[in-house]
């Protein structure tokens, strides 16, 4: 009796050397999103984490035992404490040289896959309106803080001090977010300059398993000067706004991104031909519904939602029929699972 043979071990995916372009542009996004994060928030996180454990120590000690004088002690040391943390957050247009690094390399990843021409003497220009997002970061970075202190100034319990600490908390991971949504905003801002330059279109493009609302506007194809793209999978995951359009990035830490495509009769005509590219991108978006292809992050219960809904539109999701039967199994026996794509990355 010969020794059953062992399963070869699952072959990756090859990806095209584009697709390689594109996971490196991404990551460097993240890491200088990482970056301008870091250098706003980075001697803040630490003081908050050194906070909690002290804080909680500290009102077992003295603010629980009932005397009124440890209670006023107590609440003054941690008001002490949060205006440190406020002291470690640096003014938020400290990050501007890193949203300008952004601008030029969302403007350098424009060029370099579309062969558009360089903006050459026409300066790369931040928007108006993410300086006024910095002036506001600062705004809500001092009402945390304040209300923080207004509920310790009064605080009688461990669920009033657990509350004070989370208002703390929350102007620190808000410059966090807001830092790196800039960076994010700003790549974007430098493609869609080399755009508007040279009147191209963009192309929305993302992952095999980028989450529902990125999958909706996989293929759109959006128009200077706004660039706004339409969804063209509407499906009910998405809000009343973005049912109207909506920018990339489509969310903070999207990984999306706009080719750029000549905005000329003849280029859109064979953009929506069958086969070409707007097409493909709207197929696979519907694919990865169906297979349930989705991220960590992903919530198993919306992705099931999601290709339920597409399986059961007239007409089914628009792929083969051996894929649509697949999925309907699995989702009638409970069984649909989502999973990530292996790849070479």
């Amino acid at each position: 009796m010969t020794a059953a043979t062992p399963h070869a071990p699952a072959q990756q995916q090859p990806v095209s050397a584009q697709t390689q372009q594109s996971w490196e542009h991404a990551d460097q996004v993240a890491a200088l999103a990482g970056t301008a994060a870091a250098s706003l928030t980075g001697r803040a996180h630490e003081l908050l984490k050194a906070l909690l454990a002290l804080a909680l120590a500290r009102f077992a000690a003295k603010g629980a035992t009932g005397s009124l004088r440890a209670l006023v002690e107590f609440r003054e040391w941690f008001a002490t404490e949060v205006d440190r943390i406020g002291a470690a957050l640096p003014d938020p247009a400290r990050v501007l040289p890193r949203l300008e690094d952004a601008l030029r390399l969302g403007a350098h990843q424009a060029v370099i896959e579309s062969g558009a021409d360089p903006l050459g003497r026409h300066e790369l220009t931040l928007d108006a309106r993410m300086l006024g997002q910095l002036a506001a970061t600062r705004d809500r970075q001092r009402a945390y803080l304040a209300d923080a202190n207004a509920l310790i100034s009064v605080a009688r319990s461990r669920g009033d001090v657990l509350k004070a600490f989370a208002l703390a908390s929350r102007a620190v991971t808000y410059t966090d977010q807001g830092a790196a949504n800039l960076v994010h905003d700003a790549v974007r801002s430098g493609m869609d300059q080399v755009a508007l330059a040279g009147s191209w279109q963009q192309i929305a493009i993302g992952e095999r398993n980028c989450c529902l609302r990125c999958a909706s506007f996989q293929g759109a194809i959006a128009e200077p000067p706004d660039y706004v793209f339409q969804p063209v999978l509407p499906g009910r995951w998405l809000t009343a706004a973005d049912r109207l359009g909506a920018t990339i990035p489509f969310h903070p830490h999207c990984r999306d991104r706009g080719r750029l495509v000549r905005a000329d009769q003849s280029r859109v005509s064979s953009l929506m031909e069958p086969g070409s590219l707007t097409n493909v991108l709207r197929r696979e978006a519907r694919r990865s519904i169906v297979l349930g292809l989705a991220l960590p992050s992903e919530s198993q219960s919306a992705r099931q939602r999601a290709a339920s809904d597409l399986l059961a539109r007239r007409g089914g999701a628009g792929l083969s029929e051996g894929v649509e039967q697949r999925a309907r199994r699995r989702i009638a026996s409970g069984q649909f699972r989502t999973r990530a794509v292996i790849t070479t990355r």
